[in-house]
């Protein structure tokens, strides 16, 4: 009698475990599906892949290495959990260097990195320039980037009422051909690799760090610093200035900066 209540105990034991188990089961799997629903819903927070250290990194540690080494990795978030400041992507590491440590498992910000010195310094012989310009449409409306090369062009007006008398007519110049870009304030995705509902943003205003010779850069100075300048970017090799002004039917000849 005694051994067939234990052997029914045992049974019952089982069978307790087998149910809970298949509870269990249940419940995970009906959540795994309320979450897909969740996912899948029109305007559910779908979660994003951040930048996250897998091993404890140093500051100075260059982002090429740390690619190199592979010690970060993509991790998906809940967007609601998303801070700005997030990596987003690989590429963002391209030309940083980390300013502090980053613990393995943590996210890497923007705040956490720094430019490369060596991205920022001008090539032998030249010097950095950064020229303000008054809108972001005339810095090629946020498309420029870093290592690109531009030509700058200046629209001559204050100039030509300086004192009230009409030194010139007022007129574009080109100032400076094939500049390189070193750096520039902010820059915008395009819209075809981009898409949002709200369009593409233009930046309001725009600063671009620049490299020019010693000779360069005063005519940079002054035209930066007296008229309003624009960039263009072309695959066609254009002359050097040669301190013409073009104006509606005639050319004007300006006096460079010496």
């Amino acid at each position: 009698m005694f051994k067939r209540s234990s052997l029914l105990v045992v049974i019952g034991a089982a069978v307790f475990v087998l149910g809970a188990g298949v509870v269990l089961m249940s419940l995970h799997a009906a959540n795994r599906s309320a979450h897909s629903k969740e996912l899948s819903s029109p305007g559910a927070t779908r979660p994003t892949a951040v930048v996250v250290a897998t091993k404890d990194l140093s500051a100075g540690q260059t982002g090429e290495s740390i690619l190199a080494g592979k010690d970060v990795e993509l991790e998906a978030v809940p967007t609601a959990e998303l801070s700005a400041a997030d990596l987003t992507s690989l590429s963002a590491l391209d030309q940083e260097t980390l300013n502090r440590p980053v613990v393995s498992g943590q996210p890497i910000t923007a705040t956490d990195l720094s430019v490369d010195a060596g991205v920022l310094a001008p090539p032998k012989g030249e010097e950095s320039i950064a020229l303000t310009l008054p809108n972001g449409a005339s810095g090629l409306a946020g498309y420029l980037q870093p290592g690109q090369k531009v030509d700058v062009y200046a629209d001559v007006t204050h100039a030509a009422s300086s004192s009230g008398k009409a030194l010139v007519t007022p007129c574009v110049t080109l100032v400076q051909s094939k500049v390189q870009v070193l750096d520039v304030s902010s820059a915008v995705p395009a819209y075809v690799s981009d898409p949002t509902s709200a369009g593409r943003s233009v930046p309001g205003t725009m600063t671009v760090l620049v490299a020019a010779t010693p000779r360069e850069a005063l005519n940079l100075i002054y035209y930066t610093t007296n008229e309003q300048l624009y960039l263009t970017e072309s695959a066609q090799s254009h002359a050097a200035a040669d301190g013409s002004c073009l104006t509606v039917g005639s050319t004007t000849t300006l006096v460079p900066a010496s």
